[in-house]
């Protein structure tokens, strides 16, 4: 009675399936897996927004070989109804947020089917935009996605407190070996400029590349930020010999 995505959830979840390889299965163990698989096909279907699955089971056959079917009827989808999502503090306006929000608003519509999936992207669109846009203390205020079983309808509350942001302190470069002003042309973080942790991923790469370091690693001092938010940033390498 299904296919896709959802039968194969239902056939990851299912413990008879899963168990039934097993040397020790008797009558009274199998009985009580296939008791089981109503509630493992439910647990299944929701993340897909079916709620209310009817479900007709049969066991057959006796030891050592057993034939367990399931008959499913999906049922009615739930629908997402109101979706409230919102931005307080500082950068509400950061145009980083709002393409997510954009994106958020194509995935997650009233009338839309229900999918946990696209609640919990949502979820992560808005947190990567936060972190790379230097909001380092975005946290949620309301994170909660409502779902009515009776109703098939679900509401969606998003409200993220994205703090202040943050930006990059003082760049600090330890090595060894080399003329400093050879190789600090080489590092593009600049104080003053958004705390970005690509940014950051990408100067470890661009001096590893440089192929004078046997490693790299950039340190970030969050905890000595000082009050207009700067991050000291620490760069330790590792001559090459």
């Amino acid at each position: 009675g299904i296919g896709g995505d959802e039968l194969a959830n239902v056939e990851t979840r299912l413990t008879i399936r899963q168990q039934r390889e097993r040397k020790d299965l008797d009558e009274t163990l199998v009985e009580r897996l296939n008791a089981q698989a109503k509630r493992d096909i439910e647990t299944a279907l929701q993340p897909y927004g079916y709620y209310s699955p009817t479900i007709e089971s049969e066991l057959t056959g006796e030891a050592p070989n057993w034939t367990a079917r399931y008959k499913i009827d999906a049922g009615e989808a739930t629908r997402i109804g109101e979706v409230d999502v919102q931005l307080l503090g500082e950068g509400k306006d950061n145009e980083g947020f709002k393409a997510a929000l954009r994106r958020i608003e194509r995935r997650l519509r009233p009338e839309q089917r229900l999918k946990h999936a696209d609640y919990e992207d949502a979820k992560k669109q808005l947190a990567d935009a936060a972190y790379a846009a230097g909001f380092l203390d975005a946290h949620w205020e309301k994170s909660e996605l409502r779902v009515n079983p009776e109703a098939r309808q679900a509401n969606v509350v998003l409200h993220m407190q994205t703090g202040p942001r943050y930006l990059l302190g003082k760049v600090t470069l330890e090595q060894q070996g080399l003329d400093p002003e050879f190789i600090e042309r080489y590092i593009v973080l600049k104080e003053g400029d958004v705390f970005d942790p690509q940014e950051l991923l990408d100067q470890q790469f661009a001096l590893g590349d440089l192929g004078y370091f046997q490693s790299v690693e950039i340190e970030p001092k969050r905890a000595e930020a000082d009050a207009e938010h700067h991050v000291p940033v620490v760069i330790h390498t590792t001559p090459r010999n």
